[in-house]
């Protein structure tokens, strides 16, 4: 995994230990995002009087001394921080002032701050709120195709889905690196199961086979006669992935570089062929 060239973060015990890194984007404020912000709200409102009174105004803050001067975010309720860093970003990008070209690194420091903290909020593109970064059902979906091939044996799977989804979903995206770590979780978990035996196997052999004789293999849903249906919309699927691949080789068409749109559905799609892969959802008769 690389941004702008240089290895994405990971800690020094996760790496000694080889462990990937942590898929999970985490709800509310967890317990290791709460100092930083208090300390990047602390950092922003107690040096700019407008902003801080603004900020207390439209939240209808009342401080717990009457005659209250200075600020130090503490007495802010946990649970409201991320308001309370909304907030301050609305006031801060919409106030005119002779700091405004410091604004943009403001804004930035407090971005990082939730990636590197995992959570499912982000600055938005404007600069002025927070946004979701992963709804909450997608998020779990991922950890639990994760899991799921892990419990199947299929490892690999696991650590290219992770490697997928931190690429496309990193506050720098690397969309070609995403694309190809989703197709290679979905090798890793498709080969086992379609061409367990074929030498250098790709996902191109893998839709191959599937589209040849796709009547070999059955799926885990069935028609209302209680017959699998065709697995038609896994090769679909498949051949969506597998064709969406324009950056993979230059020669006489010229590869297309992978946009960042299309490495996340390329990854949602990988996190849906890995589950029922490794799940025995399909199969083989």
């Amino acid at each position: 995994m690389t941004v702008h060239g240089a290895q994405a973060w990971q800690s020094f015990n996760d790496r000694n230990a080889g462990r990937s890194a942590d898929p999970a984007w985490y709800e509310g404020v967890p317990e290791w995002l709460e100092y930083p912000l208090r300390e990047w709200l602390s950092s922003r409102l107690v040096v700019n009087n407008g902003w801080r009174q603004q900020v207390m105004a439209r939240l209808r803050y009342i401080p717990r001394v009457r005659y209250w001067y200075g600020f130090n975010a503490q007495g802010v309720p946990t649970h409201s921080l991320l308001e309370w860093v909304d907030a301050t970003l609305h006031v801060m990008t919409h106030r005119s002032s002779y700091r405004d070209r410091l604004i943009p690194r403001y804004v930035g420091e407090v971005d990082a701050v939730l990636r590197d903290g995992r959570s499912v909020w982000k600055v938005g593109a404007s600069g002025d709120a927070l946004e979701r970064r992963h709804d909450s059902t997608v998020t779990a979906a991922a950890r639990d195709t994760t899991e799921s091939a892990v419990r199947a044996g299929r490892d690999a799977g696991a650590t290219h889905l992770r490697a997928a989804w931190d690429a496309a979903y990193r506050f720098h995206p690397d969309p070609s690196t995403a694309y190809r770590e989703a197709i290679l979780a979905v090798e890793a978990a498709a080969i086992p199961v379609v061409v367990p035996n074929q030498a250098d196997a790709t996902l191109g052999h893998v839709l191959g086979q599937l589209n040849q004789q796709g009547h070999l293999y059955q799926m885990a849903i069935n028609d209302r006669s209680g017959v699998s249906l065709p697995i038609t919309v896994v090769v679909q699927l498949i051949r969506l992935l597998w064709d969406g691949h324009t950056d993979r080789h230059e020669g006489v068409t010229r590869a297309v570089p992978i946009t960042r749109e299309a490495a996340q559905m390329a990854t949602h799609a990988a996190v849906t062929l890995v589950q029922w892969f490794t799940s025995g959802a399909i199969r083989r008769l």
